[in-house]
């Protein structure tokens, strides 16, 4: 038969190791980046994504209405860089 000492001890390390590995998992696992790094990850997605929407422009259309169609279809799926959809 095993002690309690022996009992609250293997329970002690087993609580220590199951606390180390979500530590490690969540620090591990999370997107460290500073707000710097952040930003210009936007910006480079967000003028990528207007390049790509004023491709899908009409031949007809207005460079300014091109340019609204852009905003507005970039602004849907990333947020303005005021406020930036963060996913």
């Amino acid at each position: 038969m095993v002690s309690d000492k022996m009992k609250n001890t293997l329970r002690n390390l087993l609580a220590f190791i199951f606390l180390f590995a979500m530590g490690y998992f969540f620090l591990m696992g999370s997107q460290t980046k500073t707000p710097e790094e952040f930003e210009k990850e936007f910006i480079a997605k967000y003028d990528a994504c207007i390049m790509r929407a004023k491709n899908r422009c009409d031949e007809d259309m207005s460079q300014m209405a091109c340019t609204d169609f852009a905003n507005n279809r970039c602004e849907t799926f990333l947020g303005t860089k005021a406020n930036p959809i963060i996913k």
